[in-house]
């Protein structure tokens, strides 16, 4: 089987789980108008289905979220282990 015979069933796994509200991971930061295209765009078989979301879900992370993770330990965790990397190599 081709990669592009399965892909509308793992687009249909990858909404009904992270995208969908009933989902069982959903993703809380789309909204309703993201969803609903994200769904049209899987009912009529389009390329780039979560286009929308990704970029969503990215500016997110790269805004509050990553301001909160910088205030974390696992951050100065990370920070460590980079610097360790460095000087290791």
């Amino acid at each position: 089987m081709e990669m592009d015979e399965d892909r509308p069933n793992s687009g249909q796994s990858i909404f009904d789980e992270f995208v969908s509200r009933d989902g069982a991971k959903a993703i809380d930061i789309l909204t309703d108008d993201i969803v609903t295209s994200c769904q049209g765009r899987l009912a009529q078989n389009e390329r780039d289905l979560f286009l929308d979301c990704m970029n969503i879900v990215k500016n997110y992370l790269a805004s509050e979220a990553f301001q909160r993770f910088t205030e974390t330990m696992y951050f100065h965790r990370y920070l460590q282990w980079k610097w360790l990397e460095r000087y290791v190599s």
